[in-house]
């Protein structure tokens, strides 16, 4: 695997778009190169690009879910979490994106791409997801679909996960070198951090917990299964046998109220039939009535019905004389539009004939006209073409004149701003010199900030890890505490149930006989606690005491109740010898606190009053010079000393970089002021050129407009032709409009006389067929022996009419008919129930009633309470079943993992840690002592005969002599750290080989010696066909390495990224 190309755009301090190409000169024909820069210009952002656009995630930041970071005014929405990678776009920027142009384990070249916008691209616009892409880049083919997938084809293609690409290409030369310096204490938690094997720890924890808690459900399982005691076999037979008595009982009173229930049912039918019969009797009595009522409806609808096949013929009769009648009328009223139509017709051909004659007396006019109206018409046409010369002439010395002044009006603001500029320079020339210390301290600033962090963040770091360190052990004393005063308790408790079983026992030998036991059994009530041992659960309550049977069971339970107390003071006794570790151990990491704190007070006073003494007394901050952790504020008041060194400093060079602006400003608006001061010369000349070629356009147009006027007497020849046209298409209309109505009129007349002459003839065929239909109704109605009058009458009644008059009737028969068969089968009911023979009187069966049902409920009762007892003990035994097989199973576990915690189980996960770590450290040496080979044949590393973590070096030009890590000087043990690194590279890599390697910080200021031995090293490393870059800011060593990328701080938060070759 080997890094191309790395680019990217708008990353933290990066602005601009950089790019860094490993395979193209110069960086491509080196095998080492330097990253340098000062602190905070975006060094370590080369860094973040490579790994977001490989891995969509960034080595610094932290783990977890973070907090929203942002102003206190910002938006909620738009703030980021601080663990969340688009984090690392550039504030007020719209766009980021991170690319790694890489040859994958295939040997193929791929392209992997990171990149996240704002909503818009709009610097206040929302951050929307981040996207990845994978391209294979001989083919262009794109890799991948979604982010996770794509994130799992670059790791397929890589061979390398995040955790194995930071170890194998970031090297941790730097968590090494401090891995050798480290004590014995420091020194597991270092390697557990640098290998990542943080989870035998965490295995080692999860097994001491998993048996706590395998335990802990043994016992409760072992309780549950002595709450489940069941009735011995003489109480349950008993309750049985009285639950078989019970039952029979109840059979014998249902039986009882069966036979009263039937007799009373009987009774109540007998009473109901009677009823029935009289309410239909009395209905068909109604009915009967009803029937004879309607005696005169019948009549009157049988009439009706026998007049209605004369229906059709008297409305025949009766539209033939309407449709008369209407003949008469239309015929009557074509007449007169006959008439009028004739009238119409003669005064439309008069005025046709008038409209003719000034049509063409109009035509002849406009001919005579013409040849005038065309020489006006060229005339107007000249005056309007000079009328718009005039327009643009006016529009554009217009626009001269504004141009003017706007120039004008710019070279005033130019001139305001280069007089603010010099005042400016003026004031920050005065800041500065009012504080010339400032400008030592400036120029050694980044050194001396960076090496003040280093050793602060140091101190900081391990006094949280102590920290953290204290409460987890105070957290385990406070449980402890609570553990032992709770098995304390117990204790008490079961000394107190310990002697009253005693005082029973004693009482019980001395009377003799169990007559006290059994007393006590029989005094024993359910969910009351016993008098001697306190527990709810009674199993031999209901038990008779015989012989020495109760003395033996006191015996036993005191038995029970010894074992039990001595297993609690034994607990007991543990609990309090680890509560006294536990306070030892609390006060042992106090005191450590202390002593950390003591030295960082050591190191202030050492490291800052120096610096101090380069300000005035006004610049030192509140409170004099510093002060120490056990202070006032600690770490934190060191740290806020520093911030406000930085700020001065920082205040020192913006006033000086203000001051280079505003003269480089005033310079470039001085520039501006004499360009914009001889374009206006040149728009004055051009307005005053544009306004005198104005008026002499107006006058001519003035002169044109005056013969234009003598020519027709001052009228507008649009005008006139338009009024001239007007009128000739008014009369043409009026012309064709006369003519329209006149065929009108024609058509009028023509059709009114066809009317005329079809109403004619439809009144004569109307009344033929009156005559014959008058004859045939007055034929049918002396047959029928009615008259017209009588017949209208009766056919007056509609459909609806005979309907219901029809429905009436049937519904009378229909009722008089049903209640009439209801009555006699209502009567043979009564008297089949009469002939049942069971006419017994009921009296007296209401009260055996009540009182049977009374017995029966209180039977039922008592079933169901002795039901429920019986079902309890059912229950208890089979939960007592289940308890004892769920008991077995949970002690094979219980054993299980017992033995699992005996092997690598320990509280605080030391246990399978040391002998992991052990493990992992030799597979780490051996990869180490394989690098070490490469780089110098002197060295050899061992880990200590014995030892966990200790290591050993044999130093073979010494005759192999055995040397410790600390007697190494700085080169020797930067050499030992890099071989280190690079074991830890091949060991987490497996088996992908790494070509390019990054090793960030750790250097720390060299001597000459140590920096001839580690510019041996890397180009010893180089030499084996690796890329190799270094990043740091240490001059002594990057001046020694030919190729540089240089990251250059621009002032605002930005940095620019140049390659410098020596």
């Amino acid at each position: 695997m080997r890094i191309l190309a790395i680019r990217g755009r708008n990353l933290a301090s990066l602005a601009d778009p950089f790019e860094l190409d490993f395979d193209a000169p110069p960086l491509g024909r080196t095998g080492l190169f330097a990253i340098t820069g000062p602190t905070g210009a975006g060094k370590s952002t080369l860094l973040d690009a490579l790994c977001l656009a490989l891995f969509d995630r960034i080595p610094r930041l932290p783990g977890g879910s973070g907090v929203a970071v942002g102003r206190a005014g910002d938006d909620p929405r738009l703030r980021t979490r601080s663990t969340d990678v688009r984090s690392i776009l550039r504030r007020g920027a719209g766009s980021g994106w991170a690319e790694v142009d890489f040859v994958g384990s295939d040997r193929q070249r791929y392209r992997a791409r990171w990149e996240v916008r704002r909503a818009r691209e709009r610097p206040d616009g929302r951050l929307q997801p981040q996207t990845l892409l994978l391209q294979e880049l001989e083919s262009g083919q794109v890799i991948g679909e979604g982010k996770t997938g794509t994130l799992a084809c670059i790791r397929q293609r890589l061979g390398l996960s995040f955790e194995q690409f930071r170890r194998s290409v970031l090297l941790a030369q730097g968590d090494f070198a401090a891995f050798l310096r480290a004590g014995a204490g420091d020194r597991s938690s270092l390697l557990e951090r640098i290998t990542g094997t943080t989870l035998y720890s965490e295995l080692s924890r999860a097994a001491f917990a998993r048996a706590g808690e395998e335990e802990a459900a043994l016992r409760h399982l072992r309780e549950r299964l002595q709450e489940q005691s069941p009735l011995d076999a003489e109480q349950r037979a008993g309750l049985e046998r009285e639950q078989a008595r019970l039952q029979q009982q109840l059979e014998r009173t249902e039986r009882e109220l069966q036979r009263l229930r039937e007799r009373q049912r009987w009774q109540r039918e007998l009473a109901a039939l009677q009823q029935a019969l009289a309410e239909a009797e009395a209905r068909h009595a109604q009915a009967t009535t009803g029937w004879q009522q309607a005696e005169e409806m019948r009549r009157e609808l049988a009439a009706v019905e026998a007049a209605q096949p004369l229906r059709p013929l008297l409305e025949r009769v009766l539209e033939l004389e309407a449709a008369v009648v209407e003949a008469r009328r239309r015929r009557q009223r074509e007449d007169r539009g006959r008439e009028i139509a004739t009238g119409l017709e003669r005064r439309a051909q008069r005025a046709r004939k008038v409209v003719q004659g000034l049509r063409s007396a109009m035509e002849e006019a406009l001919e005579r006209l013409q040849p005038l109206l065309q020489q006006a018409r060229e005339r107007a046409h000249r005056i309007e073409e000079g009328g718009q010369r005039v327009d643009r002439l006016a529009a554009d010395a217009g626009a001269a004149a504004a141009a003017a002044a706007d120039i004008e009006q710019y070279i005033q603001n130019i001139s305001q701003q280069i007089e603010k500029q010099e005042e400016s320079i003026h004031k920050y020339a005065r800041l500065m010199a009012e504080s010339p210390e400032l400008e030592s301290l400036a120029g050694r600033w980044e050194q001396w900030q960076e090496e003040w962090h280093r050793r602060s963040d140091r101190l900081r770091q391990r006094r949280l890890e102590e920290r953290a360190r204290l409460r987890q052990m105070e957290e385990e004393l406070e449980q402890a505490r609570a553990t032992l005063a709770g098995v304390e308790r117990r204790t008490a408790a079961l000394q107190e149930r310990l002697q009253r079983v005693r005082d029973t026992l004693d009482r019980a030998l001395e009377a003799g006989s169990d007559e006290q036991i059994g007393q006590l059994r029989r005094t024993l009530q359910p969910d009351v606690p016993c008098p001697v041992c306190g527990s709810r659960e009674h199993p031999w309550a209901g038990r008779t005491a015989a012989g020495e049977g109760g003395q033996e069971t006191l015996r036993r339970e005191l038995q029970r109740l010894q074992q039990e107390q001595q297993g609690a003071v034994s607990e007991q006794e543990q609990g309090r010898r680890q509560v006294a570790s536990l306070d030892a151990r609390v006060e042992q990491q106090q005191r450590l606190l202390r002593q950390i704190e003591a030295e960082y007070d050591d190191f202030v006073g050492s490291w800052i009053e120096p610096v101090a003494g380069l300000l005035p007394r006004a610049a030192v901050p509140e409170g004099g010079k510093t002060v120490g952790m056990a202070g006032a504020g600690g770490i934190d008041s060191g740290a806020e000393w520093t911030a406000h060194l930085a700020r001065r400093v920082q205040a020192w060079r913006d006033w000086q970089q203000a001051r280079e602006q505003a003269i480089a400003e005033r310079e470039r608006l001085a520039g501006q002021l004499g360009g914009r001061r001889l374009l206006l010369q040149e728009r004055t000349a051009l307005r005053d050129r544009l306004e005198r070629e104005l008026a002499t356009q107006r006058e001519a147009l003035e002169r044109l407009r005056e013969r234009n006027r003598q020519l027709l007497g001052g009228l507008d020849v649009k005008r006139i032709a338009t009024s001239m046209a007007s009128l000739m298409a008014a009369i043409r209309r009026r012309s064709e409009a006369m003519e329209s109505v006149y065929q009108e009129a024609r058509n009028r007349r023509s059709l009114a006389e066809q009317a005329c002459s079809h109403w004619q003839a439809l009144l004569a065929g109307r009344e033929e067929e009156l005559r014959q239909a008058a004859a045939a109704l007055e034929a049918a109605l002396e047959e029928l022996g009615s008259d017209r009058q009588t017949l209208a009458g009766q056919l007056s009644r509609d459909a609806d009419w005979v309907t219901a008059r029809r429905d009436q009737v049937n519904r009378l028969r229909e009722s008089l008919d049903r209640w009439q068969t209801l009555v006699s089968e209502r009567q043979q009911r009564l008297q089949a129930h009469l002939h049942s023979g069971q006419q017994a009187q009921a009296a007296g069966t209401e009260e055996e009633l009540d009182a049977l049902e009374t017995r029966g409920q209180a039977l039922q009762r008592s079933l169901i309470e002795l039901g429920a007892r019986l079902g309890e003990d059912d229950r208890r035994r089979r939960r007592g079943e289940a308890l004892r097989v769920e008991l077995e199973q949970q002690q094979r576990r219980w054993r299980c993992w017992a033995e699992i915690n005996e092997l690598i189980g320990s509280h605080d996960g030391k246990k399978y840690r040391g002998f992991a770590q052990s493990l992992t450290l030799d597979a780490l040496l051996g990869h180490a002592n394989l690098q070490l080979r490469e780089l110098t044949r002197r060295y050899l590393l061992q880990r200590v005969p014995g030892s966990d973590l200790e290591i050993q070096v044999i130093d073979r030009d010494m005759g192999d002599e055995v040397r410790s890590v600390h007697s190494l000087s700085g080169g020797e043990s930067f050499i030992v750290s890099l071989a280190l690194a690079l074991g830890l590279a091949s060991l987490s890599s497996d088996q992908v080989q790494v070509e390019s390697l990054f090793i960030d910080e750790g250097f720390g200021t060299l001597d000459q010696e140590t920096l001839d031995l580690t510019i041996a090293a890397l180009d010893a490393l180089q030499s084996l066909g690796r890329q190799v870059g270094i990043i740091s800011h240490v001059p002594a060593l990057v001046e020694r390495i030919g190729v540089r990328v240089v990251v250059e701080r621009q002032g605002e938060g930005r940095g620019r990224v140049h390659l410098e070759v020596a």
